[in-house]
């Protein structure tokens, strides 16, 4: 009898620990599936990455400034110090190239269509050259008193996506402008709009394809002029220009802004475009994206954690099944 028991009992021995394997092993199925999916996922955000490597062009030459179908609304990259003779601006583009496909808007007798840049998405700056900025400004370049910041005007144009007239694009060194009437608009766009005309008939910094040129600060059609001792181009909402010295070593922001005038314009007047981005290496444009709502947050949340429940369900009903 008692070799009996111990014969039985080894033989249970064998028997259950083929199922513990079982079970690990259909553990183990689960996981390199979902690793597999995470691979698969990181692949394609690479690929993603790198098709979004794009540059928003440059214009081809200042003397193309408010030319070529785009009558105003250009926009000027401008840097200015008060212990530099000149100051410096480079014209980036039409203000329709920083629109994105989430850009559309209903202004005074039309819709403005969306643009091409993808939201959240990362675009060189073709236009801007690092060697002209820093040949014109040498060891000022990169300090906290020289100040920079991107403007645009349509005047009394309609800009280049039909945009209603007296409409500004401004960058932010802080917090958010916001539009205002169109008789308070009206003179900084007509000035602004007058700064890159002027500017398209000056001498190109670097020979004729280029898209910078360098002025007298003392004209009033001149950025540094606009801009004011408070950098703010006597605007209410707050300062446009910051100053460039993390750029030196790191990196600095301003945020662009799309204002149409609030009595010329069906709906949300301002827009946030995008951040700009200055280093020592270059200029980049950020299309703006909108962050999701805590409810998406939420839901993205919900979703996940019903999936890992069904999972893991699955795995303990297919491990019962072996036991079985």
């Amino acid at each position: 009898m008692l070799a009996s028991r111990r014969s039985k009992h080894r033989i249970t021995a064998r028997v259950d620990k083929p199922k513990i394997q079982i079970k690990h092993a259909g553990n183990t199925a689960i996981l390199m599936k979902i690793t597999r999916l995470l691979f698969a996922a990181g692949i394609a955000g690479a690929i993603a990455l790198a098709a979004n490597a794009q540059s928003i062009p440059d214009i081809g030459g200042i003397s193309n400034a408010d030319s070529g179908g785009n009558s105003d609304g250009d926009l000027i990259l401008g840097f200015t110090n008060s212990s530099v003779t000149s100051e410096l601006l480079v014209d980036v583009g039409p203000a329709s190239d920083y629109y994105s496909t989430t850009n559309a808007l209903a202004s005074e007798n039309t819709t403005q269509s969306g643009g091409a840049l993808t939201p959240g998405t990362t675009y060189t700056v073709g236009a801007y050259v690092p060697a002209t900025f820093t040949g014109v400004f040498g060891s000022n370049a990169y300090t906290s008193t020289t100040y920079w910041g991107v403007v645009g005007g349509n005047g009394a144009g309609g800009g280049p996506g039909s945009e209603a007239i007296k409409t500004l694009w401004l960058t932010s060194a802080g917090s958010a402008l916001s539009s205002v009437a169109q008789s308070t608009q009206s003179h900084l766009s007509n000035s602004i709009d007058g700064m890159t005309q002027n500017a398209s008939g000056q001498t190109p910094v670097g020979g004729g394809s280029s898209d910078a040129v360098t002025e007298a600060k003392g004209n009033s059609t001149s950025f540094t002029f606009l801009a004011g001792s408070a950098q703010d181009f006597n605007f209410s909402e707050g300062a446009i220009l910051g100053n460039t010295a993390a750029a030196g070593s790191g990196s600095t922001t301003l945020e662009l802004y799309e204002l149409q005038p609030t009595d010329a314009h069906t709906g949300a007047a301002t827009v946030d475009l995008g951040t700009f981005t200055l280093s020592s290496t270059g200029l980049t444009f950020t299309s703006y994206q909108a962050i999701p709502e805590p409810s998406t947050y939420a839901a993205i949340l919900g979703a996940c954690a019903i999936g890992f429940a069904l999972l893991r369900r699955r795995s303990q009903s297919a491990a019962m099944g072996e036991l079985v």
